[in-house]
């Protein structure tokens, strides 16, 4: 049929109307329920449907789209041909392949998301079918006319992404758009303004919803109570005061982004949707090895419990994380936001504790963290999560074409120690502070703090250390604190008293004190809404980079007795008269003087500038570390400032060898176990057997440091070192389960703040954005990492020059250009270089690593010896690259030469196993805890009068402090401070 008269200028002609009337006849034999069909015109691009009057006019005022060459919508077989794009009308000899094939992958992709539009679907009951259906128009609809390289929806999402990633504001986006486009010719499909940007992203689903919240965090302006204008708890009003004019600004905004649609577009493409059937179809299971939390007993003890979730592989499995953050580069400005961060399980191990698989579901406004009540912001979360469980979601997966019923759940929290006193409902202090142990919590009221020694108890009832009274000088007969179960949990729940939320000044429960049934209970958890959340055999994590954080903090502290971080003050050794232990250590009257002895665990002044100095000369390579050496100082014998990775690096790495030349056998040995126990337990593959020994031995350990430090030095974090090898086997890998990927995440959404009146709205509005690139590159447009193979070639290099060019002349097929470069030899012009990067990690030359604070000059070559193939080490002295040049054909191979000879490289032929076991010797004891050979340290007369507090009543009911710093940096400090507070706590 000729159809000509489609693209005719004069629209008006009779030609073209009886096209279009033509047109209408056909599309009225394909019309849906309510009379309407899919509109071809430039402006609709068959992405919005209407009734057949609407799109004459449209025809007769826009013409046709270019592109709808073949009315494939609206009755006509598309027959695919070879050069023909796919469901694309688009002209194939005046485009460009690469960019055909971009268009061509942007267009199946959203056919992947939604099913293809000319299935038998009804759109109007699907409303992701219906938002494709416009974006679908979008990735076809041209940026400008003749433009080939970008689509409408391709250009929007870069020129956003560089937005974000430049902090432009709206102002200057917006006078950006309005230059485009007056710059670009007429037609042009760019948005005018930020707003209508954002309208076409929310069609891909990436917004969210706005509620209002109580300025006292009493309750959630939603659902039954939208349309209140006064808080139903405490009767506050909903708005800030604006004297009747302009708009209504509410008190508080939670910004909720909904979780069902996130985790549908997991299925949307051909990529995610394999990976979230990982831990079924693709995992390697053996028995006894740790390296998923597929592999882990609590996984397994829910596939046990609900075999109807196991089933399906498909259900997704949750972690949910959450801490606040300052979004403000200045910590003198008090402010803390809270993010709810959601991450799936399902997938492989190198993909599902990545950033652009991390889904934000809230965003808890500040200035005040929520504490305790942050249920109350939960409860969307809930909600959606009490709907996915019991009823599930309608999913489209596009690896088998067929729609399928989604369920999800969360199978334990990731938090930092406070928080995660926050989301029990348990307070993390007091005697009780402990929430594995419970009641059975081993506690003892020391002056000013409250010390978790009682270690004792973890081992058997016939070791030899239960009747040694060098610990705490009493023997130790009491069994090891019982595990709760799930209902004795659950027991202890209904003593709870029902408290009002929120922190408004009138609320009595704010500043209740508990009755000794409660325990330390606050509150019962929202999470016990899920029907299978008692059921857990985890509920909670306790953040293994947290605890470690403190510990290192705790260890160099005290070693270096460091100002504000070292436990062994003038209080810690009259707590040691108290006990009556290690009399060595206690403060002595010197005639008028009172004097303080060196312990052995703390170094003298020049060892502690030996020690430092030691610090700051150790290079690490590229991207391991930070520079730790702008955080010690040399002159005055201390480190400071170290984040929760330069601990993690120093505790691991550093420590065992630093310490050696310094102190005695006993305490080095005991150091070095505590090392090597954060190291084993953060491997990336756990085997129970060894976490069996390591819950043997950290028990071992901590008995060890109770005969050595003073007891202020066992805080709480101190403790918790005991329970870390019982979860670990119960949820396998910690890396699955610490706060380090999550910290990285909240550093990228601190850099989304430009405006520091409105820093969640600019949060969330960057955060859509990013989501929405992710979606696009990632997931429409299907990025592929280009691979180079690299074949393998037997080749017989004692074939002479002569030879291989005789060969070459009679066109043997022995004689490949590779052959003949090789045997032509390289161009005697050679390049050398100072670097070179070797599957995808950097290589320097030693000469450059010297000038550098980084090390990148050791290499490990593959060898023989004596027979056996073994690893040598050395250096890069230098990097030199060859040409070996036929015709138009480069070859080019980096030459990487190891400097010294044999006798100056060493080699490896040892296991790189760790031999790691605590020895326990019942002869370990120190001959004296102090050093005669240095002088006493001089100390105030005043601290004798110190009032002695030993208070050791097990029904002792503490009052919480609120924590008003959502980080454990200083958590054992404020803990110190907790019986020394005169005034009436609050009850967290």
């Amino acid at each position: 049929m000729d159809r000509d008269w489609m693209w005719l200028p004069n629209r008006l002609s009779r030609d073209y109307v009886e096209g279009v009337k033509s047109f209408i006849q056909v599309a009225k034999e394909h019309l849906r329920w309510d009379n309407k069909t899919r509109c071809p015109c430039r402006d609709c691009q068959n992405a919005r449907f209407n009734d057949l009057l609407t799109i004459e006019r449209h025809l007769i005022r826009f013409g046709f789209s270019r592109s709808y060459q073949k009315w494939i919508f609206h009755g006509e077989e598309h027959e695919s041909q070879p050069n023909e794009q796919n469901d694309i009308g688009v002209d194939t000899e005046i485009v460009d392949a690469t960019d055909a094939n971009i268009l061509n992958e942007v267009v199946d992709a959203l056919n992947d998301a939604c099913g293809h539009i000319d299935n038998d679907i009804n759109l109007e009951e699907s409303t992701t079918h219906g938002n494709f259906d416009y974006l679908l128009g979008e990735a076809n609809k041209e940026l400008y006319p003749g433009c080939k390289k970008f689509s409408a929806l391709t250009f929007l999402v870069k020129l956003m992404h560089i937005k974000v990633l430049n902090r432009w504001s709206d102002k200057s986006f917006d006078m950006l758009l309005q230059v485009l486009v007056d710059a670009f010719p007429e037609r042009s499909n760019i948005p005018k303004t930020y707003y209508d940007a954002k309208k076409m992203l929310r069609d891909l689903r990436l917004g969210y919803d706005s509620i209002h919240a109580c300025k006292y965090d009493c309750a959630l302006f939603w659902k039954e109570n939208e349309t209140l204008d006064k808080c139903p708890v405490c009767d506050e009003p909903r708005y800030k005061f604006c004297n009747g004019k302009g708009k209504k600004i509410p008190q508080k905004v939670l910004r909720h982004f909904p979780l069902k649609s996130r985790l549908q577009r997991l299925f949307m493409s051909r990529h995610t949707t394999s990976d979230m059937r990982w831990h079924k179809e693709k995992q390697i299971s053996e028995e006894g090895v740790l390296r998923h939390p597929a592999d882990s007993e609590a996984w397994k003890d829910m596939d046990t419990q609900f075999p109807w979730f196991s089933q399906e592989p498909r259900n997704v499995r949750l972690g949910l994380a959450t801490d606040g953050f300052n979004p403000f580069g200045s910590m003198s400005n008090s402010y803390s936001m809270w993010p709810i961060v959601l991450v799936p399980y399902n997938m492989a191990p190198w993909r599902c504790m990545k950033e652009m698989f991390f889904m934000l579901s809230l965003l808890i406004p500040g200035p005040q963290a929520p504490r305790r009540d942050i249920d109350v912001y939960l409860r969307p979360l809930i909600e959606e999560l009490k709907e996915l469980w019991h009823e599930g979601v309608q999913t489209f997966d596009v690896s088998t074409g067929e729609n399928f019923r989604m369920h999800a759940c969360v199978l334990w929290t990731i938090n930092d120690f406070p928080a995660y006193g926050n989301l029990a409902g348990w307070s993390t202090k007091g005697y009780k502070a402990c929430p594995v142990c419970n009641e059975d919590t081993s506690s003892l009221g020391i002056r000013s703090k409250i010390c978790y020694m009682g270690h004792r108890r973890f081992l058997p009832l016939d070791h030899g250390w239960r009747r040694s009274r060098q610990h705490d000088g009493k023997p130790e007969f009491r069994p090891p604190p019982r595990m709760f179960s799930s209902d004795e949990i659950l027991q202890q729940l209904c003593c709870l008293k029902h408290q009002k939320p929120g922190k408004h000044p009138n609320n009595v429960d704010r500043k209740r004190k508990r009755v000794p049934e409660e325990l330390n209970w606050t509150k019962k958890s929202i999470f016990f809404e899920l029907e299978y959340w008692s059921k857990l055999k985890l509920r909670h994590n306790i953040d293994v980079m947290h605890v470690e954080k403190n510990v290192c903090d705790s260890v160099v502290g005290t070693l270096l007795n460091i100002v504000g971080k070292t436990k062994d003050t003038n209080k810690a050794r009259l707590d040691l008269a108290d006990m009556n232990i290690r009399k060595e250590l206690h403060l002595q009257i010197q005639g008028n003087k009172l004097v303080k002895p060196h312990a052995c665990y703390t170094l003298t002044v020049e060892e502690r500038k030996e020690f430092c100095k030691f610090l700051k000369s150790v290079k690490f390579p590229d991207g391991y570390a930070a520079n730790l050496s702008r955080n010690v100082s040399i002159n005055d014998g201390k480190i400071s400032g170290l984040k929760s990775h330069d601990c993690h690096v120093l505790l691991q790495k550093l420590l065992p060898i630093a310490i050696r030349p310094y102190f005695n056998k006993d305490l080095c040995t005991t150091l070095v176990e505590l090392c090597s126990f954060f190291q084993k337990l953060c491997a990336k593959t756990l085997y129970v057997n060894d976490l069996e020994k390591l819950e043997e031995g950290i028990v071992l350990i901590l008995c060890k440091l109770e005969r050595i430090f003073p007891p202020a030095f066992f805080d709480v974090m101190v403790h918790l070192m005991v329970h870390l090898p019982r979860e670990a086997k119960l949820a396998g890998p910690v890396s699955y389960r610490w706060m380090y990927p999550f910290e990285r995440n909240l550093g990228t959404l601190k850099r989304y703040v430009r405006n520091k009146a409105r820093p969640e709205g600019l949060i969330a509005e960057a955060y859509i954005v990013n989501e929405a690139l992710m979606f696009v590159q990632c997931i429409l447009l299907e990025l592929k990492h280009v691979l180079i193979e690299v074949k393998e070639m037997k080749i017989d290099l004692k074939i002479e020059y002569k030879d291989m060019k005789a060969l070459r002349v009679k066109q043997s097929p022995e004689a490949t250009d590779e052959l003949y470069s090789l045997a032509c030899g390289p161009d005697n012009r050679v390049h050398t270089y100072m670097g070179c990067i070797v599957n995808g990690v950097r290589f320097h030359t030693k000469d450059r690593d010297d000038r550098r604070i980084t090390q990148n000059s050791g290499i490990c070559v593959s060898g023989e010896h004596d027979g056996e193939e073994i690893d040598f080490y050395g250096v890069l002295s230098n990097v030199v690259v060859l040409n070996y040049v036929l015709g138009d054909t480069n070859i080019e191979i980096d030459e990487e030469v190891c400097g010294g000879s044999d006798e100056e490289a060493y080699q490896d032929n040892e296991s790189h196993e760790l031999n790691w076991f605590v020895e326990q010797d019942d002869g370990f004891e120190f001959q004296r805890s102090d050093r005669l050979n240095i002088d006493p340290e001089v100390v105030n007369d005043n601290v004798l009068i110190l009032e002695n507090m030993n208070d050791n009543d097990d029904n002792f009911i503490c009052d919480d402090i609120e924590e008003e710093d959502e980080t454990l940096d200083d958590y054992a400090n404020e803990n110190e401070m907790w019986l020394s507070s005169d005034s009436e706590s609050e009850s967290d």
